[in-house]
């Protein structure tokens, strides 16, 4: 067998040859690696913001659409049961009739997708522009779903009073009262926080789909009647006054 001795140097031009040929292999072989790694991480980053584009657009932003666009029309049934017991002589099974005709919808607000992603490294690779836009999204679930919790206790509890005629006695009336009030402003916070969540998804570049939005405008229309307005962004429905381009096309509701 014939062995190949080293072959030496011959000066030091050929030395320097060998250790560039070297250094070019090193500096070839570690961009392609960071080539790699940063096609990888894009990946990444493609598939969470895909998972919270289709959490918020599937799941979040059509509830919040609901808050928005029935605002005034859940508005309006609690000062109906209001009504009731500001009257000269409360009736109870009035009250209960008009209580139970509030049923807004109890939904959970989910951030499992945007959990995800700060449970792991891909929000170190999202530029800090996007993580903004995001988080603008999502740290309004939180609150929703507070809010969504404590509005189904007190309506349980309305709900719940004792089926007997008769007018019912100032204390009962003062402690309905307050709870009634308190939904009424839960109603008017979680509409304006319904429009805000729309406005802080389109600037995340995300929409309820137009479709959902047909689907749900014909819904709400015939369940509730003339009093829904189509939601706008950054607008409260609450305050949005008679816009006729913020309404369904039949809508002539005026806001007080």
């Amino acid at each position: 067998m014939e062995i190949h001795k080293p072959r030496p140097w011959h000066g030091l031009r050929e030395f320097l040859g060998e250790i560039l040929i070297i250094v070019i292999g090193v500096l070839i072989a570690m961009s392609a690696e960071q080539v790699v790694e940063s096609l990888h991480w894009r990946h990444k980053l493609e598939r969470a913001e895909d998972h919270m584009r289709a959490e918020q657009a599937d799941d979040d932003l059509p509830q919040a659409y609901v808050r928005a666009a029935a605002g005034v029309c859940f508005r309006d049934q609690l000062r109906a049961a209001r009504a009731v017991l500001d009257s000269p002589a409360p009736d109870r099974l009035r009250f209960l009739a008009a209580i139970n005709a509030y049923a807004p919808p109890i939904r959970t607000w989910d951030a499992q997708a945007w959990s995800a992603v700060n449970d792991s490294d891909v929000a170190s690779h999202m530029s800090s522009e996007r993580r903004l836009q995001w988080a603008g999204v999502y740290n309004i679930m939180p609150r929703m779903q507070n809010l969504n919790w404590e509005e189904d206790v007190l309506l349980s509890r309305l709900q719940g009073t004792r089926r007997l005629k008769g007018v019912m006695s100032d204390q009962e009336v003062v402690g309905l009262a307050q709870d009634v009030g308190r939904l009424q402003a839960l109603n008017a916070v979680m509409a304006s926080d319904a429009a805000a969540l729309l406005a802080a998804a389109r600037g995340a570049n995300v929409e309820v789909p137009q479709q959902a939005q047909t689907n749900l405008d014909k819904l709400l229309r015939d369940r509730l009647g003339a009093c829904v307005i189509r939601p706008t962004p950054h607008v409260s429905t609450m305050n949005a006054g008679p816009l006729e381009d913020e309404r369904l096309p039949d809508g002539d509701f005026k806001i007080q």
